[in-house]
C-alpha cells in the first residue's frame, strides 16, 4: 500500500503536480510514532511544517479545531 502512495507522489512530481500546499506534522517528544511520520515524509520529500503541541498552545488548539481529543 505504501508503494502504491509512494509511486503515486513520484508521478506527480513527474507532472509537477503540488499533493499537499501545506502538510502540519503534530508532534511530541519520546513518541516513536512522530519519528516514523517524519522519517516517512522525508522518503517522500513531502515538506511538512512541524508543530510541537506540548510547547505551542495556537497549535494545540489547531490540533483541537481538527478534531483531536
Amino acid at each position: 500500500m505504501l508503494d502504491d502512495f509512494y509511486q503515486t507522489i513520484q508521478r506527480q512530481r513527474q507532472y509537477k503536480w503540488t499533493v499537499h500546499p501545506t502538510v502540519q506534522r503534530f508532534l511530541a517528544t519520546g513518541f516513536s510514532s512522530c519519528v516514523r511520520v517524519k522519517e516517512f515524509l522525508t522518503r517522500l520529500e513531502i515538506p511538512c511544517q512541524s508543530v510541537n503541541v506540548p510547547s505551542d498552545t495556537d497549535g494545540r488548539n489547531e490540533l483541537s479545531r481538527l478534531g483531536a481529543r
